[in-house]
């Protein structure tokens, strides 16, 4: 019940990834946004590019995530979620990596977390 926008870039150049490894990854990303977000919020889904990376944004509308938590986060079995396995975001973090990227979080202006995906452009 959180509705989700996808704001896509109108002119993306193509980019050489595992198309399979990184619906892995946006899979993951969105679903923790709408898990984080409350009933009737939106989760925002934006892709553009940045000089010579590709950028995907996912923003959710949840209470954030402690300054104290947020590398702790990308250690393997390390979870908030009561029925997590704490390995989502490890996978996702070699994922980016492995195609030379970087995950960031960046806090929202009013409320909730930005995951910002940057994939370099070849």
């Amino acid at each position: 019940k959180v509705n989700i926008r996808h704001t896509p870039s109108e002119k993306l150049p193509p980019v050489a990834m595992d198309t399979m490894r990184m619906e892995r990854v946006l899979i993951n990303l969105i679903m923790n946004a709408v898990q984080a977000s409350p009933e009737g919020e939106t989760v925002t889904v934006q892709t553009y590019r940045d000089g010579s990376s590709l950028v995907v944004d996912i923003a959710d509308c949840g209470c954030g995530i402690p300054l104290d938590n947020r590398e702790e986060i990308f250690n393997p079995f390390f979870s908030t979620k009561k029925e997590g396995t704490g390995l989502g975001l490890p996978i996702a973090k070699k994922i980016v990596e492995a195609h030379e990227g970087h995950i960031k979080i960046l806090d929202n202006p009013e409320k909730g977390v930005t995951f910002r995906l940057m994939i370099p452009i070849t």
